[in-house]
């Protein structure tokens, strides 16, 4: 059996009380569809979830009433034990616009490899850096792409009096790490909420007589790690000297040089 008192620290849990009891009040196969339906010990059962989304959601708040209505108002949402079914998600892939920042502006129009000439790729289209953070380490990619993603010669912008490279790294790396907690966050709370479901369906196809037990596949799910730039500090030094000498050497390549 699975040991909850390993799993999280919180003795006792503190919104459990109005719950059913540990009676026989709900026969097998009655199924439900909010948390009232639960009893204490299934609660009880799912507190180390509630916990860890706690943590995810808001990690300064002390778990208490409104963290276990957070998390009951996610697992019931749109859901009933009907549903059996409750396989993990799947976590999202990054999307090009998690890391770019605005250079610069296109010196003449670009068409696209096969001749078309999409209006974003015109004369004075924004251009835009696309700076690809490998996770686990602070190698950067960086290249110049129109507003559809799509790469364009650097020789061709005009990059903007403006243009920080500093404030352009510090843009893209605020951008980067806002969108890639939001994906890794949305992943492992989908996993908890799984979870979830998929033990109330075993205990409800048993009945409230049965104690509340946690199969080995439905323990606490291992949960996506969560890589930020922000927390690299000591290396953010040799990135920022890095990203400055790349976008010298594109404005030097640039025509308008």
């Amino acid at each position: 059996m699975y040991d909850l008192a390993r799993a999280i620290d919180l003795t006792p849990f503190p919104t459990i009380s109005d719950s059913l009891d540990l009676r026989e009040q709900r026969p097998p196969n009655t199924h439900v569809s909010t948390e009232d339906g639960l009893t204490k010990g299934e609660k009880c059962a799912l507190a180390d979830l509630v916990s860890r989304f706690n943590e995810m959601s808001r990690p300064s708040r002390r778990l208490g009433w409104k963290s276990s209505r957070a998390f009951y108002a996610e697992v019931f949402n749109n859901w009933s034990s009907l549903q059996q079914d409750n396989p993990d998600p799947t976590i999202d892939d990054k999307i090009f616009e998690d890391t770019i920042v605005a250079c610069g502006t296109l010196l003449s129009a670009q068409p696209r490899y096969d001749g078309i000439l999409p209006f974003w790729r015109r004369k004075n289209s924004p251009v835009y850096l696309k700076l690809d953070f490998r996770p686990g380490h602070l190698a950067l990619g960086l290249d110049c792409m129109d507003a559809k993603g799509e790469y364009l010669d650097p020789k061709w912008v005009r990059y903007c009096d403006s243009f920080d490279a500093g404030r352009a790294l510090d843009r893209g790396i605020r951008n980067y790490d806002s969108r890639e907690r939001k994906r890794v966050d949305k992943y492992n709370k989908g996993c908890l909420i799984a979870t979830a479901r998929r033990r109330i369906v075993q205990w409800v196809t048993k009945g409230s007589g049965c104690a509340p037990e946690v199969e080995a596949g439905d323990r606490f799910p291992e949960v996506e790690p969560l890589w930020l730039i922000q927390d690299q500090k000591m290396e953010r030094r040799i990135l920022y000297e890095e990203f400055q000498r790349r976008c010298e050497a594109m404005r030097d390549h640039s025509l308008m040089a």
